[in-house]
């Protein structure tokens, strides 16, 4: 399996993903505290990337248990290791979800990550290879939609259109309508999903909305260049004042719905 994962790898994007980590915490705590996620238990995270859920995961085992990350970027593990270096129970492995981390689980956790995925069968049932029988899945994942749906910008303008049209451009192969297929999805791999499901979207407002959507188009500058966009008709280093221009401090995106869905594996 090949990932879609287009964005680049750059402190300045994993700035962005820990701002991001911000707004999404609260509905991820919830969906691992309802997953029964606590002290004593083995947790894996898949594509941990700079590592914000095994944090948020290693918070809940209150230094019991173990948290093991894994990315297929090198970087992205080398970064987490490093912010999480005085932490005994976390570490952090390169590796796929085709090959996951060698042992069993009593938890498998991921955040935006089976939306990348080309086949979410496949993935599920690769990464159940290493859940012990009893154990749980719990996953957070967006609705993205042809034609960028998944995102209302308030107020609209030609700018804001552009740049969905970047956005469409470069997420073009991203699995459409992940989080609300997976407690079917799950359903297949035999597992047992759980309600309530947790939903909830990623909203900024004012400054901090031009800069997370700047910030987010200069990741994907590399993509967006080799689809065939000019870098100077983007002008990434002034596009946060111009949308900032445009609507002020009244501004406001949402991104979502994001959907997060647990479920045990029968014993």
């Amino acid at each position: 399996m090949t990932e879609s994962y287009a964005l680049d790898n750059t402190s300045t994007e994993r700035g962005r993903l820990n701002r991001q980590s911000v707004g999404l915490r609260p509905m991820t705590e919830r969906l691992f505290r309802s997953a029964g996620i606590g002290p004593g238990m083995s947790v894996l995270d898949v594509g941990c990337g700079a590592g914000d859920v095994s944090l948020l995961a290693a918070e809940l085992l209150a230094g019991s248990g173990r948290v093991v990350g894994f990315d297929r970027d090198a970087r992205q593990v080398a970064s987490a290791a490093d912010r999480c270096r005085d932490l005994s129970a976390v570490s952090f492995v390169e590796a796929s979800i085709e090959e996951p981390p060698d042992g069993l689980f009593d938890a498998i956790v991921g955040r935006l990550v089976l939306m990348y995925q080309p086949d979410l069968d496949a993935a599920v049932s690769s990464l159940l290879r290493r859940l012990r029988p009893g154990g749980v899945v719990a996953f957070v994942e967006l609705n993205h939609q042809p034609g960028g749906a998944q995102v209302l910008y308030w107020p609209p303008s030609p700018l804001v259109e552009q740049v969905r049209g970047w956005l469409n451009l470069v997420f073009a192969s991203t699995q459409n309508f992940v989080g609300i297929r997976l407690p079917s999805i799950f359903r297949r791999a035999g597992l047992v999903p759980q309600l309530p499901y947790e939903s909830g979207a990623m909203i900024n407002e004012g400054r901090e909305q031009t800069e997370m959507t700047a910030a987010i188009v200069r990741s994907m500058i590399p993509a967006l260049t080799a689809g065939g966009v000019d870098p100077a008709e983007i002008d990434v280093d002034t596009l946060a004042d111009r949308l900032y221009d445009h609507g002020g401090d009244e501004q406001i995106a949402a991104v979502g719905p994001l959907i997060g869905v647990w479920a045990i594996r029968p014993d």
